[in-house]
C-alpha cells in the first residue's frame, strides 16, 4: 500500500462493492486491464444468509477450459434455478433454465475466449465462473 493504494496481489478473488440499492458487485480485472463487474451476494448480513441449501461450492460447472459446451450440476433439491452467459464486460449472450440436476449447455456458436457464467437461483447468485473456450 502506498499513498492510499490497496494492492490485490491476486484479483480473481476481487473486490465486493455495495452499491446504494443494496446489490453488492464483484469486481475482478481483466487483462486489458478493465474492471469487470458481476452480481454476487452481499458478504455477511441477510442477503448471503438466504441461500443456505446451496453454496457456490455445491454448485460444479465443467470441462473448464471448454472447446464445445459445458455441464451445470446442481445439487439435489435445487429446482427452478436460471442460467446467463456474458463476456466480461457484462453483455449477456445467452440465458436459460436449468430443468434438472445437470445440464449440458453449448457454446459451439461463441468464439473462442473467456465469458462469465452465472447460476441464480430464487433472486440470488449461488456460483459465478469464468468461462475459458
Amino acid at each position: 500500500m502506498a499513498d492510499g493504494d490497496i494492492f490485490i496481489q491476486d484479483i480473481n478473488k476481487g473486490i465486493i462493492m455495495k452499491s446504494p440499492n443494496g446489490q453488492c458487485w464483484r469486481g475482478t480485472m481483466n487483462d486489458q486491464g478493465m474492471l469487470v463487474f458481476v452480481p454476487v451476494n452481499c458478504p455477511g448480513g441477510s442477503a448471503s444468509s438466504v441461500n443456505q441449501s446451496c453454496t457456490d461450492a455445491q454448485v460444479r460447472i465443467y470441462p473448464n477450459p471448454t472447446s464445445g459446451s459445458v455441464t451445470i450440476e446442481l445439487p439435489e433439491g435445487i429446482a427452478n434455478a436460471s442460467w446467463m452467459l456474458n463476456t466480461l464486460e457484462g453483455v449477456t449472450l445467452a440465458s436459460g433454465k436449468l430443468s434438472s440436476d445437470q445440464t449440458e449447455i453449448s457454446l459451439a456458436h461463441f468464439v473462442t475466449g473467456i465469458y462469465m457464467l452465472t447460476i441464480e437461483h430464487k433472486g440470488h447468485i449461488i456460483k459465478s465462473e469464468k468461462i475459458i473456450k
